[in-house]
């Protein structure tokens, strides 16, 4: 029997047909060898703007957030012109 390919050998042959989709990729992984890089440090869990802790379930449902919730939306804000 064959060895059964990776999620992730599957996802880059599936995507490597589609620039978008590659470069999405790129970005993704970037942001996982940052936040290694953080955790590493010992600032993983901080938030990068106003370096307060990110709390345990935001980080549980995206380990690679980057900001707390009120840096989150005011970034959302000034994004969309509000703030």
């Amino acid at each position: 029997m064959a060895p059964r390919p990776s999620n992730y050998d599957r996802l880059v042959s599936a995507e490597s047909n589609q620039p978008g989709d590659l470069e999405a990729l790129r970005r993704r992984l970037d942001e996982v060898e940052e936040a290694l890089a953080h955790l590493e440090s010992g600032d993983y869990g901080r938030c990068v703007s106003c370096g307060r802790d990110i709390p345990e379930e935001r980080l549980s449902s995206d380990p690679l957030v980057r900001l707390c919730l009120s840096c989150a939306f005011a970034r959302r804000e000034e994004n969309r012109g509000g703030a």
